[in-house]
């Protein structure tokens, strides 16, 4: 019994050591950390149901034990599925970007500037909230900018700005919708 015991915890800290060891700098700290370590943790529920079974074990723990096996699985499964989905996206918006014309890049979305950081060399990337979306267009069209790309979940946002603006008229040369994503080439005019 104390060799069951003295085993279950040197796994608990060896696990407890592999899980924090990710969390400091260019690994992304606690926020990421988590997720690369997402290929360990069935390990560490074999070694969690190792020591669920010495300690308790009948018919009825046995179904509730499957159970959230099943349920544990679905949660994995779902969340590989997950990060692949986004992998596939995020390639294909920096595919978009890097295809478009324009140097510059402009986005209400607050993870675009982590997704694009490949093409930081290639584009300018411009973080702007929908309020401020107008006053950045008339700096822009002061700085002589006359085209830009606009990524945004927000269908209503080049209406918005447009309404907004009593300088500047936003009109779209290029469309593009990947998923939920809107990709607007929009070109900078004086209103009339």
């Amino acid at each position: 019994m104390a060799a069951a015991t003295l085993l279950g915890l040197a796994s608990y800290l060896l696990a407890l050591i592999v899980i924090r060891a990710p969390n400091w700098g260019p690994h992304g700290a606690l926020e990421w950390g988590a997720r690369y370590m997402l290929t360990f943790y069935p390990f560490l529920a074999v070694l969690a149901f190792w020591g669920l079974k010495a300690k308790w074990w009948t018919i009825s723990s046995g179904v509730i034990i499957g159970a959230l096996i099943f349920l544990g699985l679905g949660f994995q499964i779902r969340g590989l599925w997950t990060i692949y989905a986004d992998k596939q996206i995020n390639a294909a918006l920096n595919q978009s970007i890097a295809e478009a014309s324009s140097p510059y890049i402009v986005s209400d979305l607050w993870w675009l500037p982590l997704n694009a950081a490949p093409l930081y060399q290639q584009r300018t990337v411009f973080f702007v909230t929908p309020d401020n979306l107008t006053a950045w267009v008339d700096l822009a069209a002061a700085h002589q900018i006359q085209q830009f790309l606009l990524v945004t979940l927000n269908s209503s946002l080049l209406e918005q700005a447009n309404q907004k603006s009593d300088l500047h008229q936003l009109t779209p040369l290029e469309h593009d919708n990947l998923e939920n994503l809107l990709i607007y080439h929009l070109a900078i005019e004086n209103k009339p």
